[in-house]
């Protein structure tokens, strides 16, 4: 995961503060697609744990617009993916 958000950043940074923001938003949202099925096999403590590293990730980034990983995360689950 530290790989995604390097990789977040870099795109972040190559195009931008207003194009980065969406780009990233856009990584963002294929992260939580990927890491759906892995964070509803997690147990609550972990499930929590989960979405504050990936806060932190974010907060890294730069982005000015929070993502909402929970909800990204039960969108995708009710999408059955």
């Amino acid at each position: 995961m530290n790989q995604d958000f390097q990789d977040i950043k870099d795109e972040f940074d190559k195009h931008g503060p207003q194009a980065g923001e969406e780009v990233a938003q856009a990584m963002y949202e294929s992260l939580s697609r990927r890491l759906t099925p892995y964070f509803f096999n997690q147990e609550s403590i972990n499930k929590r744990r989960l979405i504050i590293k990936l806060e932190e990730g974010e907060k890294e980034v730069g982005t000015r617009n929070k993502y909402d990983w929970l909800a990204a995360f039960n969108r995708h689950n009710a999408e059955g993916r």
